[in-house]
Formats: structure tokens, sequence, C-alpha cells
């Protein structure tokens, strides 16, 4: 997300030779509304199907959601206008379903006394992907060459492919460590009070 709002003005320009008239049309909408629809409609999801069964259930949506929109995401950077810009919609409402998913676990999984301090931690790491745009560059003369790296268009698009619709991918393998991880550690805790019955304690 920060990748492609840094980023996005300068690529639809050099890359799709969009104006900024044009491009105005378009992006002072889709990222506002369809951006809020996707925080609110992951928080929905999450409640309405999952709220009352296990919290890797959660994971199991940050997955399918991410793996979802990273397909819209490439053809955001791949189509002509106006193609490319109808692309950003399904984009961002399936995209940004992370945002409240994500809370909810840190606030769900971690003890009481603890909260706090793992919401910080994870702000702190939500922060650090801020220094994402700084990889464009050097993304951008790995694909192009150092001599041609000012002027390459395709290069910046083949950076922002990584940068953009690949974190998708990157996040949603992730998110699926994450949930086999949990599950594993859920049937451990479930085989927990067994165990201590067993040796009398």
């Amino acid at each position: 997300g920060y990748v492609w709002a840094y980023s996005a003005k300068n690529f639809f320009e050099l890359v799709d030779g969009q104006s900024g008239e044009q491009q105005s049309v378009y992006m002072q909408i889709i990222p506002l509304v369809c951006g809020c629809l996707g925080a609110l409609l992951g928080g929905f999801i999450s409640d309405r199907y999952v709220k009352k069964s296990e919290p890797w259930k959660r994971l199991l949506i940050l997955v399918a959601s991410n793996l979802c929109a990273a397909p819209f995401a490439f053809l955001a950077l791949w189509l002509p206008a106006p193609f490319c810009y109808l692309m950003l919609i399904p984009s961002n409402v399936i995209g940004e379903m992370w945002v409240g998913i994500c809370i909810a676990l840190v606030i769900e999984l971690v003890p009481k006394a603890m909260k706090t301090t793992a919401l910080s931690i994870y702000f702190f790491w939500i922060g650090i992907a801020g220094f994402f745009p700084l990889l464009v560059t050097p993304l951008q003369t790995a694909f192009c060459g150092p001599d041609r790296a000012s002027d390459c268009n395709q290069g910046y698009r083949w950076a922002l492919i990584v940068l953009f619709p690949g974190l998708y991918v990157l996040s949603s393998a992730i998110f699926t460590v994450s949930m086999l991880f949990l599950k594993r550690d859920q049937k451990r805790a479930q085989k927990q009070p067994s165990i201590r019955l067993q040796s009398g304690y």
C-alpha cells in the first residue's frame, strides 16, 4: 500500500501517459472509497462468520483476500487506461480487508496485560513498511541496468509489480505459515489439560 501510494502518480504519468487531470477523475475516489469499504468488509466478514470459531480462520480470510487482490493489482499495472483504474476497485476493496482482521487477531491472541505492548509492536512493524518505497529505484535499476534506469519505464513497471502485487502474494505466504503455527499451538493447548489430569497435577 505504501509503495503504491507513493508511486501511483509517477507510474500513471510516465508509463501510461496520463495527465494529472486524467488521474484525478479516478484516483480521488477509488482509493478513498474502496479502501475504506475493504477495511469495513474485512471486519464485517471476520465478525459475522468466524467470530465464534477458531482464530486461525481469521488468518484464512487474510490469505484468501490477499491472493484474490494480487491479480487485480497486477492488472492495474499492466492494462491501459481506463481499465487500469477500474482494476484498482477490486484490488482496494479485497486487499484492504486485512486492516481490521489483523488488529482483532492481535487483541484476541495476546494476554490482557500485554495488549497495549502488542499493539505498539504491531504498529511499529506496519511503520517499517513506510520504507518500502525506497526499494523501487534499486529494483528499477536491477531490471534496466544502471545506464537506462532513469528512463526505463518498463523497469519501473516491473519494480512496482514486485512491490505491489508481489507483496500481496508474499503476505499471503506469511499469513499461511502463521495460520499453520496457530493451528498447531491450539491443538497443543487443547491436549494440555488432559496431560495434566493424567499426571495428577
